[in-house]
């Protein structure tokens, strides 16, 4: 009986350590939420597109390949017209959620009334584990979490033809780095 509860004490470890994650429970708290766009993306998409061939479109393939160390994308938006929060608000709540000692800051931009901040964890190489995008004004809030094993450039690449919102910001991130003359790590 004790192999067994040890067992499953063992198994739930990861799912507790994901319950616990700041981040996941302000995604969670908002998720479904009126006014709130959620998505969350598992790993088994990722590995399903990565299985289809594409013969010939250099595109797909960029993107595939962009796509290969990807385990989940959690999207976030809120649109305030559409519901009784403040945009800015929910931008102030998700940064005091974060343990900011843990993610290196790569862009922070204020633009008029719109913030952006786009953070990472590092694995080293120009690799990260998480980027993270918040961005926030009076009218809108967009949290993008992205995890797995990372490259900056192809996310930078992939951002621009995804279509998700949120993913768009990381041209800001690409401007920085081309006016600094540097390229991502």
């Amino acid at each position: 009986m004790k192999k067994l509860f040890l067992l499953v004490a063992v198994a739930a470890l990861p799912m507790m350590a994901l319950a616990q994650n700041p981040l996941n429970q302000f995604f969670s708290k908002y998720a479904g939420e009126e006014g709130f766009t959620s998505v969350h993306v598992t790993a088994d998409l990722f590995e399903l597109m990565s299985s289809i061939e594409m013969e010939g479109d250099a595109e797909m393939e960029q993107m595939k390949e962009a796509l290969k160390g990807l385990t989940g994308i959690q999207v976030l938006a809120y649109e305030a017209n559409e519901g009784q929060y403040k945009g800015d608000a929910l931008y102030v709540e998700a940064e005091k959620e974060l343990d900011v000692t843990a993610y290196r800051e790569l862009v922070r931009v204020k633009d008029g009334m719109e913030n952006v901040r786009i953070m990472a964890k590092d694995l080293g190489e120009g690799m990260v584990s998480q980027l993270l995008i918040l961005v926030g004004s009076p009218d809108e809030f967009v949290y993008v979490s992205i995890d797995g094993a990372l490259d900056l450039n192809a996310m930078m690449q992939m951002g621009n033809g995804m279509g998700i919102e949120g993913l768009d910001k990381l041209q800001k991130l690409q401007e920085e780095q081309e006016s600094n003359g540097t390229q991502a790590e």
